[in-house]
């Protein structure tokens, strides 16, 4: 359930521990499902995230870049 505030706060953790240790600030981006970050974050779903990854791709340098994808969820469909 994205309402469950656990999601959005270890996503928001693990995109600060990323900021700070690997120079990701401005860099990195959060997809959330929780109903109070609908107006600041984008939804996690199909779409956006094939988008997300999509657009980062195409600005990545393969041979020097790493992508981090890092998912929570209760392991439901």
């Amino acid at each position: 359930d994205g309402g469950e505030d656990v999601f959005i706060n270890e996503a928001a953790y693990v995109q600060r521990l990323f900021d700070v240790r690997y120079g990701t600030c401005g860099r990195s981006l959060v997809l959330a499902n929780n109903p109070a970050s609908i107006d600041v974050l984008p939804l996690a779903t199909h779409t956006n995230l094939r988008r997300a990854l999509a657009g980062i791709a195409a600005r990545m340098d393969a041979t020097e870049d790493v992508l981090f994808v890092w998912i929570a969820s209760h392991g439901g469909e």
